[in-house]
């Protein structure tokens, strides 16, 4: 459900201690229902709790996908032969 992330609208990290906290909204189709957006939402939490074990609580906002955001996650997906997005979000070593 990754893939149905058009855009990382925001990305907000904090330190607390030795743990992060990460508030991040993301774009989906606007067209979605509720339920579906919030799966989406879901999976994107578990797939960031899962991979980054630093982070401590994620707060996943879902706005409906802006045009421009969406152009520039199908770029880097089709560079990186459909990429996980929040590979792309993550620019620390």
């Amino acid at each position: 459900a990754q893939k149905e992330v058009l855009s990382v609208d925001l990305l907000h990290t904090r330190i607390f201690g030795n743990k992060i906290y990460v508030d991040v909204e993301i774009g989906v189709n606007g067209s979605y229902t509720l339920r579906h957006a919030h799966e989406i939402a879901e999976e994107v939490h578990e797939g960031i709790e899962k991979n980054f074990p630093k982070v401590k609580h994620v707060m996943v906002h879902v706005n409906p996908a802006d045009a421009s955001n969406k152009i520039i996650i199908q770029k880097y997906r089709a560079l990186t032969g459909g990429g996980n997005v929040f590979c792309f979000i993550n620019t620390g070593s």
